[in-house]
């Protein structure tokens, strides 16, 4: 039989088992896919300009983990994590590290162990963000974390809040699992959503924003699961303003923003 084959019946016997749609399947917190299933690898093509995007390898655990570099060193790091079916490529192609590393950011799309060209590390899911962080040797980044990298960035939301300068959720998966812990947490948070997402409802979006002392929610009207594809103008527009808000709440602040950057500040207090 044809591995495709196979495939296929392993994969339905898993939908049946679980009695759910695919979709319903990985919005469920005892879903059985995983993240440890890689994709088909491509080369990287550069699509924006300025300075080109770097692939880097970086030793974590047992394994490895492959970034996509932007943006100056000095800037303000964030982390970009992708969902279950995706790896780093997709913030590339959406736009999002170019216009991140415009604006000063120092800006990582990781593959997440097993997808794209990541190995896996070793760490359990609640222990491997952290680990990342360490071995990127980046200090209180801002995590961007898609529907499945929820799993990933969770725990440490919970365990060490002040690791991050804050995190902006995206969909993410596995939220009911922390709402009790989440409760008060100090983090800067920005929620995003698509009102048209079938595979996690956009109305948990006020609910997870809550939590946290300190939250932003956008909802995009046309937007599906992958908001930063349906609607990137949008999408790109609330992550930017969130992010240069978090800049100016600092005193000293930075001085290697670009003129895009400074544009931008003016059109948020119009």
């Amino acid at each position: 039989m044809p591995n495709s084959v196979v495939a296929f019946y392993v994969v339905m016997g898993s939908i049946l088992t679980i009695g759910c749609t695919p979709q319903e399947a990985f919005a469920r917190d005892d879903s059985p896919f995983s993240s440890d299933v890689p994709p088909a690898t491509a080369p990287i093509v550069e699509l924006g300009p300025g300075p080109p995007l770097v692939e880097r390898f970086t030793p974590v655990g047992t394994g490895r983990i492959r970034t996509l570099v932007k943006g100056p060193p000095s800037g303000t790091p964030v982390l970009l994590l992708h969902g279950a079916t995706f790896r780093a490529e997709v913030w590339r192609d959406a736009g999002t590290i170019d216009k991140l590393a415009s604006l000063g950011f120092y800006v990582l799309a990781a593959d997440l162990p097993g997808h794209g060209k990541s190995k896996r590390t070793g760490h359990q899911q609640r222990d491997f963000l952290a680990a990342l962080i360490e071995a990127l040797d980046i200090v209180r980044p801002v995590v961007v974390a898609h529907s499945w990298a929820g799993a990933y960035t969770f725990p440490l939301i919970v365990s060490s809040p002040r690791s991050l300068r804050a995190a902006v959720l995206v969909a993410p998966a596995k939220m009911n699992r922390y709402i009790q812990k989440l409760k008060g947490n100090p983090l800067p948070v920005l929620v995003l959503w698509g009102k048209a997402d079938k595979l996690i409802s956009y109305r948990r979006a006020t609910r997870l924003a809550a939590l946290f002392q300190t939250s932003e929610v956008e909802v995009f009207a046309e937007a599906g699961h992958e908001c930063y594809r349906d609607a990137p103008e949008l999408f790109h527009r609330a992550l930017s303003q969130f992010l240069l808000g978090l800049e100016n709440s600092t005193a000293h602040g930075r001085t290697n923003l670009t003129n895009e950057a400074r544009a931008a500040r003016s059109f948020r207090g119009q």
